[in-house]
Parts: structure tokens; sequence; C-alpha cells
């Protein structure tokens, strides 16, 4: 019975999702021009996509890269294209399956790829959305110094800035200090058995993970390596509004607003791929810019397409090989 009501419950959500999404799409090309779209479609500089595609694919290199340092950090054996085939497939599931599936994913194929306790894995995750957020904290801020942010993501906005500060200390705080907090669970756990003992050795496992935060060289290096990530998408970004042929007096600064106001409107829920969400988005992000709903609606769609699909198929390609490999073995 409570199988059949989770089933239920999950079909629910999937609903609400899709429905959020169409009416955000509706929202988005009201009052469009569908032949201007087209037009702008087939104008396109494909040189400029092209670069777009090269940046999200250099893009996850180095999240992979800086993702290998956080696990090396805990002195487990893995190799960076290996690295790099799990991101590509967690991003692959993140995108086409709800609820943070491809998170999920990770953990337990970087688990079985190197050994790794799943719990360390976990908490790789979790310092990785540390640099993610003092990051995205970084961006925020010199975005809302420079450029007026939507009114209707403004108190999103204000929520996630209040999370990225918070995160931080957190996982600041038990890097430093959770060493006493282990051994104070130590301590309780001689002679026993119990769910004290199993929380002293997940707690060792994670301050160990932590260990990298401890560590100032290596701190800046990665903090560094994920700021060049976020850099490239909005590369990314500003080479999709280029290609367009987006009026020439749109600055630079606009590509940092559409990072932003994307990263913190595609954490709603909705349908897998974030349609509809994505494109309303793009629209709202352009419009302080002065750009019309058709350029940024054609501005979206193609984003989508071009910030999505990469990862789709090498993420799908990776997870058919490794189900592939399975069935051999």
């Amino acid at each position: 019975m409570r199988q059949e009501s989770d089933v239920s419950h999950r079909l629910w959500r999937l609903a609400a999702g899709a429905l959020f999404s169409i009416g955000l799409l509706w929202l988005a090309a009201r009052g469009v021009s569908w032949a201007e779209v087209a037009v702008a479609l087939g104008s396109a500089r494909w040189n400029l996509i092209a670069a777009a595609v090269v940046c999200v694919v250099l893009a996850t290199a180095l999240r992979a890269w800086c993702w290998r340092r956080l696990l090396v950090a805990t002195r487990v054996p893995v190799t960076f294209v290996r690295a790099w085939k799990i991101l590509l497939i967690g991003q692959f599931l993140n995108i086409c399956v709800p609820a943070r599936a491809g998170d999920v994913a990770r953990v337990y194929l970087m688990g079985d790829a190197s050994s790794m306790s799943k719990t360390g894995a976990a908490t790789s995750l979790v310092v990785e959305k540390f640099f993610d957020a003092t990051t995205l904290l970084l961006l925020l801020g010199s975005v809302s110094l420079l450029a007026e942010t939507p009114t209707a993501l403004a108190n999103v906005g204000h929520g996630v800035a209040v999370a990225a500060v918070l995160l931080p200390l957190a996982v600041v705080a038990l890097a430093y200090r959770g060493t006493r907090l282990v051994r104070f669970l130590e301590r309780r756990a001689r002679g026993t058995n119990g769910w004290v003992v199993r929380l002293a050795r997940y707690g060792e496992t994670i301050v160990e993970s932590l260990s990298v935060i401890r560590r100032w060289p290596e701190l800046v290096l990665l903090q560094a390596g994920y700021l060049g990530v976020w850099l490239a998408l909005a590369g990314v970004n500003y080479a999709v509004l280029r290609a367009l042929n987006v009026d020439t007096d749109v600055p630079v600064l606009a590509s940092f607003v559409v990072m932003v106001v994307l990263q913190l409107g595609t954490s709603v829920p909705s349908t897998p791929g974030k349609i509809g969400v994505f494109q309303y988005l793009a629209v709202l992000a352009l419009a302080p810019f002065g750009v019309a709903r058709e350029a940024a609606l054609t501005y979206g769609v193609l984003l989508h397409v071009v910030g999505f699909g990469p990862v789709i198929l090498l993420g799908g390609f990776w997870s058919w090989a490794g189900l592939a490999a399975k069935r051999r073995g």
C-alpha cells in the first residue's frame, strides 16, 4: 500500500511539474512572432555555436578535474577520465530524471570505481556544493551590484544568497571542528555496537574528506578551478548571444545575469530537462537589457540545446556503455 502511495505521489509531482513548465513556456512564447524566431535560428553564426559547445565540454572536464582533486585528497585512486565519465553520467541523469538522481548515481559509481565508501563519495559532493556556493555568492554579489535582477526572482535570489552564506560556514566549521565531534562520539561509543559507533565511523570519513578545506593552497586552487567552470559557462551564454546577432549593445554582463538567473530558477521542481522553465528564465533575464521577446526566446531555445545537448550525448553514451559492459560481464 505504501509503495502504491509513493508511486502516486511521484506521478502527482511529475504532473504538477509538467503543468508548471507548460505554463512558463506559454508565458515565454506569448505574443512572439514565430516567423522571426525561425529567421533568427536560420541566420545563427554556427562557428560561435560550435565554440559554445566546446566551452560546455571544457566546463564538464574542468569540473571533473576539481572533483578528482577532492577525491585524491582522501587518498582514493581514480583517473581523471574515470571521474569525467562518472560526472557526465551524473549530469545526464540529473537532466533526464527528477529528484537529483544523478548525484546518487555519482556516489555509487565512484564507490564502485575506486572502492571508496559511499559516505566519502557523498561528502565529496557536499564539498563540491561548498565551492559552487562560494562561487555563486561571488557572482551573485557582483551581478547584483552591476545589474538589476528580475523582480520575479528577487526573493529566490535572496534565499539562495542566504543559503550560499550558511552552507560554506557550516562546511568550514565542520572541517575545522569536526575532529572534536568525532572524538566525542568515539568516547561515547566505547564498549557499544550501536548507532553511535556507526555515526562516529561516518563522522571520521566526513572529516577526512573535508581535509582539503584546511589546506589553504589546495583551497585556493580548487576555488579558482570552480570559478573557471562558471566563467566557462558564462562564455557559453555570451557565445550563443553573439551567435544570434542580438543587439550589439547588450553587455557581456548579460551572460552572467543569465547564468545566475538560470542557476537560481532551475532549482524549482519541473519536468525533466527544465523545458519551459529554461526558456522563460532566459526571456526574464534578458528583459532588463532591452532584448526583444523573439530574440530572447530564440536565445533560450538555442542555449538550452547547446548547454544540455553535449552532456546528454556524452553522459547517455557512457551510461549505455556501462550497462553494456555489465551485461557482457
